[in-house]
């Protein structure tokens, strides 16, 4: 690993090869989670290939994770991000387990259809706030599609889920995962559509159409310390620490509803319930998390 590389003008050094960046990456291995990965090269290398990528990291660790014989580190994991209860919920279920990375979801049909009225009535004014050069020139070309009402380009285009585990039809949790970076605002057409918001009523919309039993949205971050993601989970939670991860108890769903105003005609225990379906866990648990479950899968202290 870590070989064949060049230096970016920023200081950044980007490999030439997954394996050379990407930890327990086997090219010869044909199972859906290497699939994910050589997908994701060839759609957005720079993002495999970089030092600095979340998205190496993610793979490596949930594949290695995966991997392991038995399921119970999924135990430990939903105890650190959620609580207790809701692990012991759902450890009978943890066998059944599939992770998949990055997989697209189309954004909600509701969402699609508010979105492109509201680009139409604003026309030119729904990318003022977009400000470098070349975001702001592809942002005008799409633009120009949907005002002409080309079908092939949606105001918002499919989510890719960073990590997507399913529990057969019991549970489907959605993670979105930051290591340095922050939480972005990639709305084109409506800039306060930050990663946070899509992805929990993505959740929603797509546990609902599969049928799932339930649903999880997870925050995995480095630290909680204040970045536009903690003031974005304080949004939605409560306004301290202690009380931000008493996933129990409703946060706050007024905001919320107020933020999603496509959904204006849902009743009110739509927004509660999404704001008791959410979680958080930081890297360094979940390299606890590894560490203990490896040592144990290997009886180190078995003669």
């Amino acid at each position: 690993m870590f070989e064949d590389g060049h230096m970016t003008t920023s200081g950044v050094k980007v490999y030439t090869a997954v394996a050379h960046n990407v930890a327990g990456f086997n090219p010869a291995c044909d199972d859906h989670q290497t699939q994910d990965i050589l997908r994701k090269c060839r759609e957005r290398g720079r993002e495999i290939l970089s030092e600095n990528s979340e998205d190496s990291l993610t793979w490596s660790y949930f594949h290695a994770m995966s991997r392991l014989p038995g399921k119970d580190w999924l135990v430990d994991f939903f105890r650190a991000a959620v609580t207790d209860r809701f692990a012991r919920a759902y450890a009978p279920y943890v066998d059944q387990a599939e992770i998949r990375f990055w997989v697209p979801h189309p954004s909600p049909r509701k969402y699609v259809e508010w979105l492109g009225e509201k680009v139409i009535r604003e026309g030119t004014q729904s990318i003022q706030h977009i400000q470098r050069y070349e975001a702001h020139a592809r942002a005008k070309e799409r633009l120009a599609k949907i005002l002409k009402g080309d079908p092939s380009e949606l105001p918002e285009r499919p989510t890719e889920v960073d990590v997507e585990i399913r529990l057969g039809k019991h549970l489907l949790v959605f993670i979105e995962v930051k290591l340095f970076s922050d939480l972005g605002a990639f709305g084109t057409f409506n800039p306060g559509r930050n990663q946070l918001l899509r992805n929990m009523e993505l959740v929603e919309d797509v546990a609902t159409k599969e049928g799932f039993a339930d649903r999880r949205f997870i925050l995995l971050t480095l630290d909680r310390n204040e970045k536009l993601y903690t003031r974005a989970m304080h949004r939605y939670r409560n306004g301290n620490m202690r009380e931000l991860r008493q996933w129990d108890e409703l946060g706050n769903w007024e905001t919320l509803k107020a933020d999603l105003p496509h959904r204006h005609d849902e009743p009110d225990r739509y927004f509660q319930d999404m704001t008791l379906k959410m979680g958080w866990i930081r890297w360094p648990d979940c390299w606890k998390i590894m560490a203990h479950h490896a040592l144990r899968e290997k009886h180190p202290c078995k003669p």
